[in-house]
């Protein structure tokens, strides 16, 4: 006998049905003790969303055109369909941690679909996670949290074809390109002016244009100092940064770590 439970519209047809409910979401943790890297871009990205919580050691997520860089306690939302590599790092003496959340669909009234991002998530959105994340299977319970914790953070996710999207997306490949631009040479490349600029960015990030551009740099610093044997000074110099102690006070702000840490976590 089936028992598998099904429902249908007016016209009879088949809407949903629980296999297809269940094969809807995921809950999992994954535990590693050593680097791994992931190809999610051979087979055109994942078939589900996924919202990712890093626990414990470090990962960059590289897209066609930008890289994201995750350090523990981060929060990332990975869309549906999305190519991407992932590389996953122990950070030495600690092992992998991180939970994964996949689910189909963020039922939106007006539609439209969110872009790869970092998440904020703070507060009540924290307090509904780590409720969800202690009994790690789907459930009406677990399902339920997920979406009461969609809903605290939705307003504040990145969405495609926001009006302020195309400005703000060209201003940030102008900063990666030329690291040293002053805010009124990235405002003007992008014909907004700069008080145009300050807003879409503190909108979107909720940070400064200038803040942002630290990060990129922080960025930048972090892929020489793994890839390269040039000191803190000459990498510092590179930058634009004033002075190596100085530089140094930027990477702690933004990716909470030194240069000697990030070398030792590489080898």
């Amino acid at each position: 006998m089936n028992n598998e439970v099904k429902s249908y519209n007016k016209n009879g047809e088949n809407t949903v049905n629980n296999k297809k409910f269940f094969e809807s979401f995921k809950f999992r943790v994954f535990l590693f003790d050593k680097d791994r890297h992931t190809d999610n871009y051979s087979n055109n990205g994942l078939r589900l969303n996924y919202i990712v919580y890093l626990v414990k050691g470090s990962a960059k997520i590289v897209l066609s055109d930008r890289s994201f860089y995750l350090r523990a306690g981060d929060f990332f939302y990975i869309p549906k369909d999305c190519p991407y590599y992932s590389y996953w790092h122990t950070d030495g003496n600690s092992r992998l941690e991180w939970y994964s959340i996949g689910f189909d669909c963020i039922p939106l009234p007006n539609g439209g679909n969110f872009i790869m991002q970092k998440l904020e998530v703070t507060g009540e959105a924290k307090a509904l996670f780590d409720k969800m994340a202690q009994k790690l299977t789907v459930s009406m319970e677990s399902v339920g949290l997920l979406y009461l914790f969609i809903g605290k953070i939705v307003d504040g996710m990145k969405m495609e074809g926001k009006p302020y999207e195309a400005s703000v997306e060209k201003a940030l490949g102008y900063m990666r390109s030329n690291t040293n631009a002053k805010m009124g040479e990235v405002a003007m490349f992008c014909n907004i002016s700069e008080a145009t600029l300050f807003s879409l960015f503190k909108k979107r990030f909720k940070k400064t244009p200038n803040e942002i551009r630290q990060k990129i740099l922080c960025e930048k610093a972090e892929e020489l100092l793994i890839t390269t044997s040039l000191s803190v000074e000459e990498i510092s110099g590179k930058l634009g940064f004033s002075s190596a102690s100085y530089f140094r006070k930027i990477l702690k702000k933004h990716l909470n770590t030194t240069p000697t840490s990030i070398r030792k976590s590489s080898v």
